[in-house]
C-alpha cells in the first residue's frame, strides 16, 4: 500500500503568516499542527518506525491536546477545528487505502471521550442521562458539505481532482456509518445516492464519474448495514441513538438499476463501471442471503 502525504493550508508553515496575530489565533495553530502531526504519525502505512503511533497512542494524544469542554454544551473551537481537519484528512486518502478505516476507527475511539461527547440529563431525581457522542461533528460535517460537480450547481467549476478528493470523502463517511452502527451520516448516504440517480444530468460524464464512484462507496463499505436497516429498520423507541432514514427495497432496487446503466455506459471511466459492477454484485449477494435468512427465522 502507498504510503500518504498529507497537505493542509499553507503545510503548516507560518511564512506567510500576518505579522500580528490575536492570541488565540497562535495557540489554534499550534493546536492544528499538532493534531496534524499525529495524523501523519498515525496513518503512516509499510514498516513501522519508532516515530509511528499506535491506535490507543494516537487516541490519547488528540485526547490530551483538546480542551476540556465548557458546559453545558461542550462547544470549543479546537473540536471544531479537529473534525474539519479529519474531514480534510479523509480528503485525501484514496478511497480503497486502508487508512479510510484507520482514521474511521481512530474517530471512534475518541467517542466516549468528555472531551468529544456531552451529556443530557432528562430525568435528575431518577439518573436518566443521555450521551451525545462525537459532539459538533454533525454540525462541522454538515458545514463542510460540499459535493464536486454538485448538481444544482451545473455551471461549478469542479475537476476530476475534486472529484477524487469528494470520492475519498464519501468512502470516509460510510465507514464511520458502518462502524459507528448506524449513529453517524446516513443522510448523507440518502444524499449521496439521489446525486448519482436522480439529479445528475445523464450526459455530464466527468459528474457521474463523481457521483456513480461516490455512491459505490456506500454499497461496498456498508451495504450489510444498509440493507439491515432496510429489512429491519430501528424500533422507534431507539431513533434517538440510531439514525433512521426512510430507506425501501424500492429505493435499493433503483440503486441497483443505476449502478447497472452505469455499468453499461461506455463514456464513464473503467474505473467507476468497475465500481458499479462490484456494488450490483454485492447488493445481489445480500439479497440472496439476507432475505432468506430473514424468512427463514419468520422475519
Amino acid at each position: 500500500m502507498e504510503r500518504l502525504t498529507f497537505v493542509y493550508g499553507d503545510d503548516d508553515s507560518d511564512d506567510n503568516a500576518p505579522a500580528e496575530k490575536q492570541p488565540f489565533d497562535v495557540i489554534l495553530t499550534s493546536f492544528e499542527t499538532k493534531v496534524v502531526n499525529v495524523f501523519r504519525r498515525y496513518l503512516q502505512t509499510g514498516d513501522e518506525s519508532e516515530d509511528s503511533l499506535s491506535l490507543t497512542s494516537a487516541a490519547q494524544a488528540i485526547i490530551d491536546l483538546l480542551p476540556d469542554p465548557p458546559e453545558p454544551r461542550g462547544w470549543s473551537m479546537e473540536l471544531t477545528v479537529f473534525w474539519e481537519l479529519c474531514i480534510d484528512t479523509a480528503a485525501q486518502i484514496p478511497y480503497y487505502h486502508i487508512c479510510q478505516m484507520k482514521l474511521a476507527r481512530l474517530l471512534l475511539a475518541l467517542r466516549h471521550s468528555p472531551k468529544t461527547a456531552f451529556t443530557v440529563i432528562w430525568d435528575r431525581s431518577r439518573d436518566i442521562k443521555f450521551t451525545y457522542e462525537f459532539n459538533l461533528l454533525n454540525e462541522t460535517s454538515r458545514d463542510y458539505y460540499n459535493p464536486a460537480f454538485e448538481p444544482q450547481y451545473s455551471d461549478a467549476d469542479s475537476t476530476p481532482e475534486d472529484g477524487r478528493r469528494w470520492v475519498n470523502t464519501v468512502a470516509f463517511y460510510a465507514h464511520m456509518y458502518a462502524l459507528s452502527g448506524g449513529t453517524q451520516f446516513s443522510t448523507y448516504c440518502t444524499w449521496t445516492m439521489r446525486d448519482a440517480f436522480m439529479s445528475t444530468p445523464s450526459t455530464d460524464y466527468d459528474a457521474l464519474d463523481c457521483h456513480i464512484s461516490a455512491a459505490a462507496q456506500w454499497i461496498l463499505c456498508t451495504g450489510q448495514n444498509i440493507f439491515s436497516a432496510i429489512l429491519i429498520p430501528p424500533e422507534e423507541e431507539h431513533s434517538l441513538v440510531i439514525s433512521r432514514e426512510p430507506w425501501t427495497l424500492d429505493d435499493w432496487h433503483r440503486w441497483k438499476a443505476g449502478f447497472a446503466a452505469a455499468e453499461g455506459e461506455e463514456h464513464l471511466q473503467q474505473e467507476t463501471r468497475q465500481l458499479a459492477k462490484k456494488s450490483i454484485i454485492l447488493m445481489e449477494a445480500l439479497e440472496a442471503t439476507m432475505i432468506s435468512g430473514q424468512r427463514m427465522t419468520g422475519g
